[in-house]
C-alpha cells in the first residue's frame, strides 16, 4: 500500500478540524439567538451529507420560503422553511398519483383519516393539483432537530406511503 505523502494528513487533519469548528460556531449562534432559515440551510447541507451528496445550493432570499427536495426510500419529500413560521419547517410526503379510477374514493378516505390526524396533531393529507399527487404534510419544530432524526420521521412516512403507492401505481405511458 502506497504511503500519502503528508501534506495530504495535513489536508485531512485541517479539512476535520475545520468541520468542527463549524459545528462549534453552529452550536454557538443556535444557542445564543436562533437563526432559524440558517438552522434550516445547515439542516439540508447535513441531510445532503448523510446522503453522500454534495450540499443543497439553497438561495437564502427572505422574501421567499426556503425548500429542498430529497428522496427517501423511494419516496419524494420536498422539505419547506416559511418566513412567517420560522421555527418550524414542513414535510411534503409524495405518497403517490391518484389514479382517475379511485379519485372519489382516495379523496374520501384522505379525508375522513384528516379527521383523526387533525385529533393527534400529527399531519394532514392534501391534494396537489397541479400534479393530481396525494401528499402527505407535517410539521416538524426545527428546535434541536437533527438531520438523522429528520430522517428517520421521513423513513417512517416513506414505509406507509410505500404500500399505497404500489396498490394504486399507475401504469407507465
Amino acid at each position: 500500500m502506497p504511503r500519502r505523502p503528508p501534506d495530504c494528513l495535513v489536508a485531512a487533519y485541517a479539512s476535520i478540524h475545520r468541520r468542527h469548528s463549524m459545528e462549534e460556531e453552529r452550536q454557538d449562534t443556535l444557542e445564543e439567538s436562533p437563526d432559524w432559515r440558517q438552522r434550516f440551510i445547515w439542516l439540508a447541507e447535513d441531510v445532503c451529507r448523510l446522503h453522500g451528496q454534495p450540499a443543497a445550493m439553497i438561495v437564502d432570499d427572505p422574501d421567499n420560503y426556503l425548500s429542498m427536495s430529497v428522496a427517501v426510500d423511494g419516496t419524494a419529500f420536498d422539505v419547506l422553511h416559511f418566513p412567517e413560521d420560522p421555527e418550524r419547517l414542513v414535510v411534503h410526503c409524495k405518497v403517490g398519483a391518484v389514479p382517475k379510477t379511485h379519485h372519489t374514493d382516495v379523496l374520501k378516505n384522505s379525508l375522513a383519516t384528516n379527521m383523526h390526524l387533525a385529533w393527534s396533531h400529527t399531519g394532514m393529507f392534501a391534494l396537489d393539483t397541479d400534479s393530481d399527487e396525494l401528499i402527505y404534510s407535517t410539521f416538524e419544530p426545527l428546535h434541536g432537530l437533527t438531520a438523522e432524526q429528520l430522517m428517520h420521521n421521513m423513513a417512517a412516512m416513506a414505509g406507509a406511503a410505500g404500500p399505497w403507492a404500489e396498490r394504486f401505481a399507475q401504469p407507465s405511458a
